[in-house]
């Protein structure tokens, strides 16, 4: 059984990963074209910390790509599950990566540079 410290830091962990959901839906209204992206960030239940790594692989991979080095799907892969480990949803990391680059359909993702690079 759960000592009441540890209930109350799950409880704190969980508002936490709200707030940081809320501002995301806060967001909408000034980057609509990004909803869909938002949308899974939202449906895969991430918290801050995981959309910042993620944010922060998709930057580093994309200034690597564009100062002409080596990159590679299966390592980006690799480093964007790591990130994801802990995620207490199912992800469907193919469409999820997909959509985190370039966007769904038409919207805007990450990085369209890398999405060219690991699937065209």
């Amino acid at each position: 059984m759960a000592t009441v410290e540890e209930r109350l830091d799950n409880l704190e962990k969980k508002v936490e990963k709200q707030a940081f959901q809320l501002r995301l839906v806060q967001q909408l209204a000034a980057d609509y074209d990004r909803f869909g992206l938002f949308d899974q960030v939202i449906a895969y239940d991430l918290n801050e910390d995981q959309y910042q790594g993620l944010r922060k692989l998709t930057s580093e991979q994309a200034e690597k790509l564009k100062n002409g080095e080596q990159v590679s799907l299966e390592e980006f892969s690799k480093e964007f599950k790591n990130i994801l480990k802990d995620t207490e949803k199912e992800v469907d990391f193919d469409k999820f990566i997909s959509i985190w680059l370039k966007g769904p359909a038409d919207g805007f993702g990450f990085s369209k540079a890398l999405h060219n690079h690991f699937f065209k």
